[in-house]
């Protein structure tokens, strides 16, 4: 009898492990630029603390719509997916789909501020949130106004490995914004390692600032001395 509710109970865990959804995204905007909604009720265990006010309007999954827009904005702490208040949603917010040349884009919030995840590099950034499904394109509304991201994250942490001032990039040590250098970028986190004749390596701390436009590397920071030989001892 022991035996046989152990084969049970093991089957009924494989049954609901395997059942579980494996996207748990509100939205998912498809590689046809389609937007699928979650489905959630006030019922639903993995709806939003504030379910339990039955103010989720959600009530089943929107599919083959191509909406305008999908915006992410911040108001004081409550974050908010157009018109509904996503504060304590605790995984991505946004799944875009892999389409062409653009890897899958993650989208959600760490802390007070929103993140952008591809193949596990996540930028940080306080900036508004706005994605064209159909168009493909993802924007960020800056004081300046609305700029689109024609540099994604991963893109933006090549570039940097690229310039060989940067060996190794801290994967979530990157913030988009535009106080640094004064237009919108990201800043990368990482170390620059110099091996000298094989023999041993020596790493420092650099910080790089890539332009979310270009890619283009608009400043380096670290030790002073380091540039003289970032391109010595690699």
């Amino acid at each position: 009898m022991r035996r046989s509710f152990l084969v049970i109970f093991g089957f009924l865990v494989l049954f609901f492990l395997s059942t579980s959804p494996v996207d748990a995204s509100l939205v998912v905007v498809d590689s046809e630029g389609k937007v699928i909604w979650k489905v959630l009720s006030s019922q639903d265990p993995l709806a939003l603390d504030i379910a339990e006010r039955g103010e989720i309007e959600i009530k089943e999954v929107v599919a083959g719509e191509t909406s305008t827009s999908i915006a992410l904005r911040k108001e004081g702490e409550k974050f908010f997916l157009n018109d509904l208040e996503v504060t304590n949603w605790n995984d991505s917010l946004v799944e875009i789909e892999e389409r062409e040349e653009v890897k899958k884009i993650l989208i959600g919030t760490q802390g007070d501020k929103f993140t952008i995840e591809q193949n596990g590099i996540i930028a940080m950034t306080d900036f508004p949130i706005n994605i064209r499904p159909k168009e493909n394109e993802l924007s960020v509304t800056t004081d300046s106004g609305a700029i689109f991201l024609s540099i994604l994250p991963i893109e933006a942490a090549e570039s940097a490995l690229r310039s060989r001032f940067i060996s190794r990039v801290d994967k979530k040590g990157i913030y988009l914004s535009e106080e640094e250098v004064e237009v919108l970028a990201y800043r990368i986190e990482g170390e620059k390692v110099f091996n000298f004749f094989n023999l041993f390596e020596y790493s420092v701390p650099v910080t790089a600032h890539v332009s979310a436009s270009t890619g283009e590397i608009l400043a380096v920071k670290g030790p002073e001395w380091f540039k003289i030989f970032s391109f010595l001892f690699t």
